[in-house]
């Protein structure tokens, strides 16, 4: 039984198909994740203060015009120990990158489907502030191949079909991210 070994934390719950169907959505941590975690509990208080992030943490900007996906995606990648800065306005990520210092972040997840700013038009803007940037595209259309020839720079690899598997996305992340540390 999972419940014996694992916490569930309910952190949200889905609806689809104008409520016809509602889901929760559970954070799964396992005993040794949340004995790693080293929350320390208030002395004043049952609020949970949590540790500062390393700087080793992976630094994960993510922009999905939809907050229900952002805010799942953003718990995914925070379950898995990444610092995760979300938008759902491009835009306004845009702004925040131009802003900030262009090496913040290790990664850049975007969707391709977004009013006013397109991904890929976000993904052009991000790389002529910072061509070693790392992206990945999330995306409910079967688009990639056609996109890898007419952007040839960007690789099938870099492409997420929605649903996205939290594991698949977590492996994408890390792997990807990783290039870029390793300046691969």
């Amino acid at each position: 039984r999972l419940t014996g070994r694992y916490h569930f934390q309910e952190i949200k719950e889905l609806s689809w198909k104008e409520n016809k169907y509602s889901y929760p959505v559970y954070l799964l941590k396992s005993p040794t994740e949340l004995l790693n975690r080293r929350s320390i509990l208030s002395a004043r208080s049952d609020s949970v203060i949590e540790p500062r992030a390393a700087s080793k943490d992976l630094r994960i900007m993510l922009i999905d015009d939809d907050p229900s996906i952002s805010f799942l995606f953003t718990q995914y990648l925070k379950s898995a120990g990444m610092v995760v800065e979300s938008f759902t306005d491009p835009e306004k990520a845009l702004t925040h990158f131009i802003e900030s210092d262009y090496r913040h972040y290790d990664l850049v997840i975007t969707d391709i489907r977004m009013s006013n700013l397109n991904g890929f038009e976000l993904y052009q803007q991000l790389m002529s502030l910072d061509p070693n940037l790392r992206v990945i595209f999330v995306t409910a259309l079967d688009i990639a191949q056609e996109i890898t020839t007419l952007l040839p720079e960007v690789k099938l690899s870099q492409f997420i079909i929605k649903p996205v598997n939290p594991s698949v996305l977590i492996n994408s992340v890390k792997q990807h991210a990783s290039r870029h540390i390793d300046g691969v």
